[in-house]
Formats: structure tokens, C-alpha cells, sequence
């Protein structure tokens, strides 16, 4: 039999009308079927015929569809078993995949295609299995092949440059130049995936560095203004769009770790419910988030690709959904571990909608890389990554995620489910339990001004090869009130410490002459030659593009105090340099600061008469065209950081109205907002 060609199917099925329904099915559609009608006589079948595909029914008499699949398993771990059952709980799915199932289909089965189509795919990857075995063995013989001509060539040359002239040798220097050129591009080749984050995001440390300083320069007209919020946004933008292609690549390289923490997850769900309901009701959506009263609300994870998860799901379902609703449903259950005596907690989530769905051919590759359904490439936004990366953080979170579309739903009448229209995507992660305790609150800060009159002449040495992001540094500093000397490599940074002693060291890692590294080294030696006190050791906190946590863990065992990813924000660089220098700042707002603010003194009717909407409404109306779309903009996006600097240039127009949309923001009031800037 020509196994190319003709697919042979044993199905193992206790219901006589099921199984012969699939048989008469897979018997259409060209495939050769045989039956069993429990797993002893399935097994009997497996072992004499040595089918190409199994289909497995998990609940059965005298042996069920688990034993099946373990005694499969012992025997021919490369045939492809498919679980078909009614057991319907995503449990026995997890039970029958941990158990070497490759697909799971859930009964009643209204589309015998779905069963051809898991066939095929699992054919598929048993013939490509089997393909790259044979090139793997072509490539094998080639390669010894090759060798042993290179090396005959080799040995012939070596004798004609003995034997022959000058001319000869002359050529053989130039094959000698042209092999070491060829070993410097196939280094170059090497080094680009480890180069690349570095690369792309120093660059962009300055691109939008130098943004948020200008953005603190009052002489610029209106048109500037307009042109520095489209240089910010672009920058931002082509910054998610590196993120998500370095992701890719740090899952392809295996380097994405879990950064697990304790954190309130009643109110990360509350946070994620903000960003996410003005999008909907902008599009006129409803949107819903349900949790179990007995939710735990502290729990141990990586919060921020909990948060990528969700964020990615719930912009999808908004982005292909036209009319209807969007609902986040949250649920704990155990999970039921093998070999365990106790189940773990886990955290079940449900993202749906009532959009467009999607085809059954398409469900297949939903997850792949750089793959887009054809909804996706209507919409022709995104890099066709968000749902791999999401995929990849949840199996990382010791997760599972499926899609259901159309989605199946309990009936009114009769109970029964029936599908559409919509999708629903499902998954769970596991967690660990936490106390309130745990929990560290992080407050946002503010944009910092200037330094409290009182305070000693804080010293700092910015350690950096690139110009521009030297110069972006010791600009923003100089511009608080910091005294700032640069250097442009580690050496010159090591001699700079020596004369200067800095209070804080800003060290770039990757550098000529000396990198960070080795700059970190030799000044944390120089301080234990010198008998320094740890907890009077210098400061220095580490800048790289990179965004591998290895890189991490490396500089930090340099001896560097702290480490942060470029590009940053002012506002985490003026946190981590008060963290360690125990700063006092002055700050631009006008909110509680504390002891040594400089408070303004003017007021606002509007403050006073929060009610009186007809009074800002009518002040808005005097404010340029441009600025009041900057303004709706970063309230639809819910971007608070960019609404506050859109404010900070009505301050120029208007103080008072400024005041009001400052006090609106910060209370959340995005519903308010986004109607005056509507009017």
C-alpha cells in the first residue's frame, strides 16, 4: 500500500452508531477504516495491522481510551492518536495530551470534516517527520561527501603550491583572503540575532529620549508641538512593533524566563477592564468582565505576560467585532496533575466575542508565527505575532489555550448548545498563592523639574559610546540641576571615577576599548582595595538595548546595583537615581509632593465648579484644532502619561482649563473627557 496516497484509520468506539458514522465518513472520503469496538480488541487491531492514525474513544468497557493511549504510546510513540470523546472537560483533554494524544475533538461532533481535517494535519506531520528524517540522512551523506572532496582538493592544492611558481602562490594567498572573508560574513551572520536588539532599540532610546526633552522646551510653536507628538507616537509604535519581533525571537532562542511576583489580581483585572471598555463602547460594543466570588485576589505569577495575554485577546476580539459584546470571564479551578497527590491551583479565563469568527481551515495555523487570518489581512494591522507570543507565554506559565469559533452556547428552550457567531478563546495558567503582605504598591511618578533647594550637588558620570544618547543624558540631567561628566567608554569611565567620585554611575554595557562589564568590575575592585564599606560602594546602574534576561544576571553579577532596558522613560531613570540617592525632586504637578513643592497659586472656577461642563466645554473651543485631536486620541488609548503631556501644552494656552482636564484625568473621568473633546 502506498501510504502517500491512502491513509489507513483504526477507530476504537464502544457506540456502534458513532463508530460506524465516522467509519462510513473516512470510508467516503478515501481513507481505508478499520473498527474496534473497545480497546482490548483495539489494541489487538493496533498490534496486527499497524494502522497509520488511531481514533479514540476515551470512555469505554473493559479498557478505556487512557490505557489505550499509554500502551500506544509504549509501542509506537509516532503514531498519531486522536482523543474523540464526549467527555467535553478541557481536564481529559489536558489528561489525554500529557498522555501523548496529538488531538483532541469533542462530541457530539456536527461536522465529520473536523475529524478529516485532524487526520490530515496529523498525517501531515507524520510524513514530514519522516521526510526530515531522509534529508537529515541525504544531508549526512552529503556532508561527508563534501569533506572528503574538500579535503582531496586540499591535499592536491597543497602540492600544486609546492610544485608550482610564484603565480600559483599568489593564488593560492587570494583563495586564502577569500575563505577568511568568507568566515568574517559568516561571523557577521552570527552575531546579527544577538546584535539586533541592541541595534534597533539604542537608537531608539535617543529617537524618543530626545522627544520628551523637547517636550519640556515652552518656546516651541504649535506646529513643532504637533510635529514632536507624531515623532512620540511613530517612536512608540515601531518600539511595540520590536518588542513583539524580539519576543518571537527570544522564544525561538529559548530565552524567555517567568518573572513571577506577587500582585492583587482583582485589581489587575479592574485595570485591564479601564483600558479596555472606552475602546469597546467607542465602537459602540458592550463589554463584560465576570469572576467567581471565591477568585483568590493574590496570586504569584508573571504579571505583565498575564497582562500581554489578555490585552492581546480582548484588542483582537474589539478590533473584529463590528456589533455585540466583548466578555472576559475569570474563574479558579484545580488542575489535575499526574504523579502529584495534590491538584495546584489554576486560573481559567474565557475572552468572547460576537465578531465575524473564524473559518475552520484557518484554525489550524491561527497560532503560527507571521500567519494572519483573512479577517487580519482586511484589518491589515499588527505583525501576525500576538497570538504565538500569547501562546508561548501560557505554555511558559504551564498553561494551555484553545479557540473555539463559532463558539458553542447553552440554548434557552431545550438546553442544548449550538454555535455562533463569534469566537471564544480559553485558557488557563498555573499560580501560586499569596498573602497581602507580598505586595509591593507602585505608584506612577511624576514629571521631575528640578531638584529641592538644600540638597548637596548630586554628581553623576554618564558612561556611554553613543553620542546621542550621551548627549540626551547629560542634557535631561544638567536640565533638573545634576552636575554631569561624560565618558565614552569604560576605560575612560574607570579613570573618570577615580579623580571625579561620582555619586551615581550610568554605564552603558556594550562598549569599545572596555565594556560595561569589565568597567563595573574594575571599580568594584578599586573600592575593595580601597576598604569601602558595601553599603557606601557607588552606585551604578547598568543601560543596555538588550532584552534578554541572562544579559541581566550578568551585569548584576559584575557588581552594577541596578539594571535598566533602553529605551526608558525619564520618570523610571529620575526613580531608580532617587531610590539610591535618597533625592528630593521638584515636580510639575500640582498634586500632593510634599515637603519643598512650589505650589501655584492661581485657581480654577472650574476646580471650583466641577459640575459646570458648559463652562470647559466652552474653553475648549478656543484651543487649536490639532491639540484637541492629541488630546482625544490619548484619552481613547487610555494613556495617561500622554494625555497629561498633551495638557502640560493647554497650560500654555489656558492654565485654568488645564487644571480642570488635569483633575478630570487623574480621577479617571476618560468617559467625560472623551465627550467634551467629542463636542
Amino acid at each position: 500500500m502506498n501510504k502517500e496516497s491512502e491513509i489507513r484509520v483504526l477507530v476504537i468506539e464502544d457506540e456502534a452508531g458513532v463508530r460506524m458514522g465516522i467509519s462510513a465518513y473516512l470510508d467516503d472520503q478515501g481513507f481505508t477504516v478499520l473498527e474496534a469496538e473497545n480497546g482490548e480488541i483495539g489494541l489487538e487491531e493496533f498490534h496486527n495491522n499497524d494502522p497509520d492514525v488511531l481514533l479514540v474513544d476515551l470512555w469505554m468497557p473493559k479498557m478505556d481510551g487512557f490505557e489505550v493511549l499509554a500502551e500506544v504510546q509504549k509501542k509506537s510513540p509516532e503514531t498519531p492518536v486522536i482523543v474523540v470523546s464526549g467527555a467535553g472537560v478541557i481536564e481529559e483533554a489536558i489528561k489525554a495530551i500529557h498522555l501523548g494524544a496529538w488531538d483532541f475533538i469533542a462530541k457530539p461532533i456536527q461536522d465529520m470534516s473536523i475529524i478529516e481535517h485532524a487526520i490530515q494535519k496529523a498525517w501531515e506531520r507524520v510524513v514530514l517527520s519522516r521526510e526530515n528524517q531522509r534529508y537529515r540522512e541525504n544531508l549526512e551523506n552529503e556532508v561527508r561527501k563534501r569533506t572528503f572532496e574538500l579535503q582531496k582538493a586540499h591535499s592536491e592544492l597543497e602540492l600544486r603550491v609546492v610544485e608550482r611558481t610564484k603565480q600559483l602562490e599568489e593564488q593560492a594567498l587570494e583563495l586564502v583572503e577569500a575563505k577568511e572573508a568568507a568566515e568574517a560574513a559568516n561571523r557577521t551572520k552570527s552575531a546579527f540575532l544577538a546584535n539586533m536588539s541592541h541595534e534597533l532599540r539604542t537608537p531608539m532610546n535617543a529617537i524618543l529620549g530626545f522627544a520628551e526633552l523637547m517636550g519640556r522646551d515652552k518656546s516651541l510653536n504649535t506646529t513643532q508641538q504637533e510635529y514632536l507628538g507624531i515623532i512620540i507616537r511613530s517612536g512608540t509604535h515601531l518600539l511595540d512593533l520590536i518588542n513583539d519581533v524580539l519576543d518571537m525571537s527570544k522564544i525561538e532562542a529559548g530565552q524567555v524566563t517567568l518573572n513571577v511576583e506577587s500582585f492583587d489580581l482583582h485589581q489587575a483585572l479592574l485595570n485591564i477592564e479601564k483600558m479596555v471598555r472606552l475602546r469597546a463602547e467607542n465602537k459602540n460594543l458592550c463589554f463584560t468582565l465576570n469572576y467567581d466570588s471565591d477568585l483568590p485576589r493574590y496570586v504569584r505569577t508573571d504579571e505583565n505576560k498575564l497582562r500581554q495575554i489578555l490585552l492581546n485577546l480582548l484588542g483582537n476580539a474589539i478590533k473584529f467585532t463590528e456589533e455585540g459584546c466583548i466578555s472576559l470571564r475569570v474563574e479558579s479551578r484545580k488542575l489535575p496533575m499526574l504523579n502529584e497527590e495534590n491538584d495546584i491551583p489554576g486560573l481559567f479565563f474565557e475572552v468572547e466575542d460576537t465578531g465575524a469568527g473564524i473559518a475552520p481551515d484557518e484554525i489550524g495555523v491561527l497560532f503560527d508565527p507571521f500567519t494572519q487570518t483573512k479577517s487580519g489581512q482586511n484589518v491589515q494591522e499588527g505583525t501576525g505575532l500576538g497570538l504565538s507570543i500569547s501562546r508561548e507565554f501560557v505554555w511558559l506559565m504551564a498553561g494551555n489555550i484553545a479557540v473555539e469559533s463559532p463558539p458553542l452556547r447553552s440554548t434557552i428552550h431545550d438546553g442544548h448548545t449550538k454555535g455562533g457567531p463569534g469566537s471564544l478563546f480559553k485558557f488557563y495558567i498555573r499560580v501560586e498563592s499569596a498573602g497581602a503582605q507580598e505586595i509591593q504598591i507602585k505608584e506612577r511618578g511624576q514629571r521631575v523639574i528640578g531638584l529641592e533647594p538644600g540638597q548637596e550637588a548630586f554628581r553623576i558620570l554618564v558612561v556611554e559610546d553613543k553620542i546621542e544618547n550621551r548627549l540626551f543624558l547629560k542634557k535631561l540631567l544638567q536640565l533638573v540641576g545634576f552636575e554631569v561628566q561624560e565618558a565614552s567608554n569604560g576605560k575612560e569611565g574607570v579613570e573618570k571615577y577615580k579623580k571625579w567620585n561620582p555619586h551615581l554611575i550610568l554605564m552603558d554595557v556594550r562598549m569599545p576599548v572596555m565594556d560595561g562589564y569589565d568597567a563595573t568590575r574594575q571599580i568594584r575592585k578599586h573600592e575593595l582595595e580601597a576598604q569601602i564599606d558595601q553599603s557606601r560602594q557607588i552606585p551604578i546602574i547598568a543601560l543596555t538595548a538588550s532584552v534578554f534576561e541572562r544579559d541581566k544576571s550578568s551585569v548584576l553579577l559584575a557588581g552594577a546595583t541596578d539594571f535598566m532596558r533602553k529605551p526608558f522613560h525619564e520618570s523610571e531613570l529620575f526613580e531608580a537615581m532617587g531610590k539610591y540617592l535618597k533625592i528630593r525632586y521638584l515636580y510639575s504637578d500640582l498634586e500632593d509632593q510634599g515637603e519643598g513643592f512650589i505650589p501655584n497659586i492661581q485657581t480654577s472656577i472650574f476646580s471650583k465648579n466641577p459640575s459646570n461642563d458648559a463652562l470647559l466645554a466652552e474653553a475648549l473651543t478656543g484651543l487649536p484644532e490639532w491639540l484637541l485631536s492629541h488630546l482625544r486620541q490619548a484619552t481613547l488609548e487610555l494613556d495617561v502619561e500622554k494625555m497629561l503631556d498633551h495638557i502640560a501644552q493647554v497650560r500654555k494656552h489656558d492654565h485654568v482649563l488645564a487644571e480642570s482636564l488635569e483633575n478630570l484625568a487623574k480621577n479617571f473621568q476618560y468617559e467625560k473627557l472623551l465627550s467634551f473633546f467629542e463636542q
